[in-house]
C-alpha cells in the first residue's frame, strides 16, 4: 500500500506571512562543512543578503564551528546546532538551502518554502540527488551539483528559487494518517 509521505504537524498559528530568513541547514552535519562555507560567502552576493541568514549545523555541528567563528558576531547571521521548530521555520522562510535528505525534502515540500538543493554526492552517494532532480522537473525546487558549488553558483540558485512561483503541489504528505487508516483497516 502507497501511504505518502510522513511530515510533521504544524501548528497553524505558528506560520506567519513568508517574509523570513534564509535557512541553511545540512541535517545530521556530519558532511555539510562545503555547503555552509560556501553559504556564507555566496550571502553576500545574492538578492537575500539583507535576510536573517539561520545556520542549522545539525548534531554534529563542532565540526562547522571553527568556519563560522568569523561570522558569528554579525547580527543578521544565527548559527545553532537544531531547532526542535524546524518545520515551522521552513513555513516562515524566504529560502531553504540544504543537501535534500528526506526529511528536509518533505519538510520543505509541506512548507511549500523556495529551496535550493545541493545534494550529497561522494562515495557514490545518490539518492539525495536523484530525488532532487525529480522534484526539480517538476518545478519544486532549484538543484545545484556538489562538484560545481561556488558563492556565483549558488547565488545564481538562490535568485532563481527564490524569484520562481512554486506550481501546484501533486505529491501526497499525508503518511502518517493513511498509515493508520491501513493499520485500523487491516485490524478490523
Amino acid at each position: 500500500k502507497y501511504t505518502g509521505y510522513v511530515t510533521d504537524a504544524v501548528n497553524g498559528s505558528d506560520i506567519d506571512k513568508r517574509d523570513g530568513e534564509v535557512i541553511v541547514s545540512v541535517g545530521g552535519g556530519a558532511v555539510g562543512h562545503k555547503l555552509l562555507r560556501v553559504a556564507l560567502d555566496c550571502r553576500s552576493i545574492c538578492m537575500l543578503k539583507d535576510r536573517k541568514w539561520f545556520f542549522l549545523l545539525g548534531p554534529q555541528g563542532n565540526r562547522h564551528c571553527e568556519l563560522l567563528d568569523a561570522h558569528a558576531m554579525n547580527k543578521d547571521i544565527t548559527i545553532e546546532r537544531n531547532r526542535s521548530d524546524f518545520p515551522v521555520m521552513l513555513h516562515n522562510c524566504a529560502l531553504s538551502l540544504s543537501q535534500g535528505g528526506y526529511n528536509t525534502i518533505v519538510e520543505i515540500l509541506k512548507a511549500r518554502a523556495p529551496a535550493v538543493i545541493v545534494p550529497f554526492s561522494q562515495g557514490g552517494e545518490t539518492e539525495q540527488g536523484l530525488r532532487a532532480r525529480l522534484l526539480e522537473e517538476r518545478g519544486l525546487v532549484k538543484t545545484l551539483d556538489e562538484n560545481l558549488l561556488s558563492p556565483y553558483t549558488l547565488a545564481a540558485k538562490v535568485d532563481s528559487a527564490f524569484s520562481n512561483s512554486l506550481p501546484e503541489l501533486s505529491i501526497d504528505l499525508n503518511g502518517a494518517k493513511k498509515t493508520a487508516d491501513f493499520l485500523l483497516e487491516w485490524v478490523a
